[in-house]
């Protein structure tokens, strides 16, 4: 597939802007590199610096086939990071039709040689159909795969994201969805299948957070290590509330289809804060807790520990019910 020159990379990052709703000046001469905008909305301005490459495939046989990566050159020795300016390090996909966002605070020191930073082709193909997708790189940094339409919330998120949370960003397909259901396939067989399908995710993380919690009475001083900490029930609690909720609507003949999708959001979140927090730590578990205060439906989370086994152990199971409320709304639609 053919590399894009730059002013071409730039025109479709300017037009991602432009879609939602965002005027957008570029600022810089015209050939320098990186490449400085600004961007107005509604009383708001946001200033950018610009790096974009290509994104291709990994390259030579020992690199993994899944592997993708922007090289970084342009005679570029280190990242600018300009006061009261936000850098956005960008990759453009035009095999996935997706962005990959790097984290430029990671990136602080010199650059070597002709350098290349990576992305998995799961996460491109994720964020495809999701709006968005995080990919832990260890050592605290996170990439960001990005559809277009969600590029501008990444700007105003970048901070979020980067830390582990892109809750803002992901888009489910019931998102759109409206509450009276036209069109919907109810009935089929399929449907029905991956409706049973949820159901007993769903179920298997209510055995899975009984497990780990028993009676609280019962307990007493000498409870195991692997059992739920008293200050993560309130968590506990809210999770077993939106499985319950979840459960009750797809077995009615015509369950609400936004309420299910938001609630799949509410799991994928989870999941996105846990593996944050297994590899930020307690700092970033308060500014999750702060941000689902105001993103994530009312929610409060009392508290989400370092180290506790059963936030790692029920991670996976509600990534799980997420994507399979994904596949579900996928066969209604």
């Amino acid at each position: 597939m053919a590399r894009l020159g730059k002013t071409k990379l730039l025109e479709i990052a300017t037009a991602a802007f432009q879609a939602a709703g965002w005027k957008v000046q570029q600022t810089s001469a015209p050939k320098a590199f990186p490449v400085y905008l600004t961007m107005a909305r509604a009383g708001q301005t946001v200033s950018l610096c610009v790096y974009i490459w290509n994104l291709t495939h990994g390259g030579g046989s020992k690199r993994p086939k899944s592997e993708y990566r922007i090289q970084v050159t342009s005679g570029v020795r280190s990242f600018q990071r300009p006061p009261n300016c936000a850098t956005l390090i960008l990759g453009w996909s035009t095999q996935f039709g997706v962005f990959a966002a790097f984290d430029a605070s990671s990136r602080t020191g010199k650059l070597g040689a002709s350098p290349s930073i990576q992305i998995t082709q799961e996460s491109l193909q994720k964020a495809g159909a999701f709006g968005a997708a995080l990919q832990d790189k260890g050592h605290g940094e996170f990439a960001v795969a990005i559809r277009p339409d969600r590029l501008a919330s990444y700007v105003t998120h970048q901070t979020q994201a980067h830390a582990g949370d892109i809750s803002p960003l992901v888009l489910y397909p019931g998102d759109k969805i409206d509450s009276e259901r036209q069109g919907a396939k109810f009935g089929q067989a399929d449907e029905l299948a991956k409706r049973q399908e949820i159901i007993d995710r769903i179920e298997a993380l209510e055995k899975e957070i009984e497990r780990l919690r028993p009676a609280r009475r019962d307990r007493g001083h000498n409870k195991p290590p692997e059992m739920l900490p008293d200050q993560d029930n309130d968590l506990a609690d809210q999770v077993l509330d939106k499985a319950q909720q979840t459960k009750k609507e797809l077995k009615d003949s015509l369950p609400d289809v936004v309420l299910v999708a938001n609630n799949g959001r509410f799991f994928e979140w989870l999941g996105q804060a846990v593996r944050a927090i297994k590899a930020e730590g307690i700092r970033t578990a308060r500014a999750i807790r702060d941000k689902a205060r105001e993103n994530v439906a009312g929610l409060i989370v009392a508290s989400l520990t370092v180290g506790t086994p059963f936030w790692h152990q029920i991670a996976q199971i509600a990534a799980d019910i997420a994507n399979a409320i994904a596949q579900w709304i996928d066969i209604l639609f």
